[in-house]
């Protein structure tokens, strides 16, 4: 809602300051998305390193697809999945702390803005294996919310 305010505003300014308000806004949200990338980015690593799947809250789609960006990773996947609010980002991730490439997977449940990260070794099957098991975790509890919801409207 603030960036529809900011952006607003940005567009109500734009003649009287040729268009500068727009570029500053612009560049006002580049530099929030990159503060706010950089905590995903360190959850890559942390998974990484645990080897276990990190979860996290109040994440939005723009700020993906910038951590993607900040490591250099252009052609990532992006599946939706409308059925069970959810979006599946999947690329190799060049990460400075690692050498070697990283498989990175990262669900985001849009409606509740929370956002499970798994980080691999491109070899390492079971990883993919736990992140299915979150996957179905995911959406078995998204299905149980709705179920609760439309039994709650309609009882």
């Amino acid at each position: 809602m603030i960036q529809i305010i900011l952006w607003g505003l940005a567009l109500a300014f734009a003649i009287p300051t040729f268009g500068l308000s727009l570029l500053a806004c612009y560049l006002f949200f580049q530099w929030v998305y990159k503060l706010a990338a950089a905590p995903i980015v360190e959850a890559m690593h942390n998974s990484l390193i645990a080897g276990e799947v990190v979860e996290l809250k109040a994440t939005n789609p723009a700020v993906i697809k910038k951590a993607f960006k900040l490591l250099r990773v252009e052609d990532f996947e992006v599946e939706y999945y409308p059925s069970f609010s959810l979006r599946a980002f999947t690329g190799m991730v060049d990460h400075p702390r690692h050498a070697n490439p990283l498989l990175v997977q990262v669900h985001l449940v849009t409606g509740e803005n929370r956002m499970t990260l798994q980080a691999t070794e491109p070899q390492a099957s079971s990883a993919v294996v736990k992140m299915t098991e979150m996957f179905e975790r995911i959406t078995k509890e998204v299905q149980e919310k709705r179920a609760d919801e439309s039994t709650k409207l309609h009882p």
